[in-house]
């Protein structure tokens, strides 16, 4: 878990979401399910927008790189966005609807930090 440090929210003052038809996920990781031909103009466009603060990945990118495990079901792929956008550092992406709300909690995780992806296992022999 992380504590936010810098933010964006999207759609205010900014037109990132211009393409985006539903967003999912949480501050941390964004799913983007897009406008249809459009994932090379939103990559492009978030990509000139965040720069090094986010790493984004279509669809088929983030399958190869295992993001979710060494398979994925057919039947679960319309679940993953068009574009996967994982905020790198203590940077969240927020939603104006929910700016209030996501701005008031204390951490955030889904990220690749660290501090977010080393998590401790305890183990006994019973």
């Amino acid at each position: 878990m992380i504590n936010r440090d810098d933010y964006v929210v999207l759609g205010k003052e900014n037109d990132l979401l211009k393409n985006v038809d539903l967003l999912g996920g949480e501050p941390r990781v964004r799913y983007l399910y897009l406008k249809p031909g459009s994932v090379d103009e939103t990559k492009s466009q978030w990509q000139e927008f965040f720069k090094e603060k986010v790493t984004l990945y279509t669809r088929q990118e983030a399958i190869a790189l295992n993001l979710f495990g060494p398979e994925v079901l057919d039947k679960n792929l319309d679940r993953i966005g068009d574009l996967i956008a994982i905020a790198n550092g203590e940077f969240i992406m927020v939603e104006a609807e929910r700016q209030e709300l996501q701005l008031s909690m204390v951490g955030h995780h889904g990220g690749t930090t660290q501090a977010e992806t080393a998590i401790p296992l305890l183990s006994a022999d019973i």
